[in-house]
């Protein structure tokens, strides 16, 4: 069963998780509007375990430091579903 809430109540309202809820989604919108591009934002901005692991990155270059893609693959998602379901848990255990 997928959860729709939790059973503790917040005292606060969570406003660090709707400012990352807001910038999933905005990233979401840029690489869906990109169509057959998204690719090369994928791929520069994914993580790429070969470039971890030999420490050596490959094309397409970027000026990202390779430990910052940990940071910005978090907002790359593959579809509606994908993105609904992340934002989601996020909403719920956040």
């Amino acid at each position: 069963m997928i959860p729709i809430k939790d059973d503790i109540p917040g005292s606060r309202f969570p406003i660090v998780t709707v400012i990352i809820i807001s910038l999933n989604v905005i990233v979401f919108l840029f690489q869906f509007s990109l169509g057959s591009s998204n690719q090369l934002l994928v791929s520069s901005f994914g993580v790429i375990p070969y470039e971890l692991s030999h420490l050596k990155d490959i094309p397409p270059f970027i000026s990202v430091p390779l430990p910052a893609t940990f940071l910005t693959s978090m907002f790359l998602h593959g579809g509606f579903v994908h993105i609904f379901g992340n934002m989601l848990y996020l909403w719920i255990f956040g």
